[in-house]
């Protein structure tokens, strides 16, 4: 069970810290509960009416920015998610840079990127073994399912990360 707060402003707080939109209209705080197997597939019911109110984390269409400090909570909150870790000065990174801008358009609703810069993340980097960019890692359901290091066309890149997906 997840303690649902902060109902004020139709906004869902949940005590990740990840803050869910919700049409959240007719209820007024009281004996709220919610419920979930992931967090972007949630819903809250109020007990004394019996209504359930599905909640859906909106799937941006632009990567996100992953760092050190949020990279658990976007793992949570997002599932399938593609993390592009890059650094400082890559070519190779910077030619991938708009293939990653052009796929987090194309998945919208179905997969979320992001991107980290190892420069500046070192707890990252150590804990997944980063040591090459580009690499990407795929997870799904906060589980890392797949990794892939270097630059390939779009085309090619969908196609590792759908497989990488679909069989895991």
């Amino acid at each position: 069970m997840i303690t649902v707060t902060g109902l004020q402003n139709k906004e869902v707080q949940f005590v990740t810290n990840a803050p869910i939109k919700a049409p959240i209209s007719n209820v007024y705080g009281s004996n709220l509960s919610a419920s979930n197997s992931s967090i972007s597939n949630a819903s809250i019911s109020n007990a004394s009416t019996g209504k359930m109110y599905r909640i859906e984390t909106e799937y941006p269409d632009v990567p996100i920015e992953v760092n050190d400090k949020n990279f658990d909570s976007m793992l949570r909150l997002y599932s399938p998610f593609v993390v592009d870790f890059w650094e400082i000065g890559c070519r190779p990174c910077k030619s991938i840079d708009t293939t990653i801008n052009a796929m987090a358009l194309d998945f919208k609703g179905q997969i979320v990127f992001g991107k980290l810069c190892i420069d500046r993340n070192s707890n990252s980097k150590k804990k997944y073994g980063i040591s090459n960019t580009p690499t990407l890692l795929i997870f799904k359901d906060g589980s890392l399912v797949y990794r892939h290091v270097g630059n390939y066309p779009k085309q090619k890149l969908e196609e590792i990360i759908l497989t990488a997906l679909n069989t895991s």
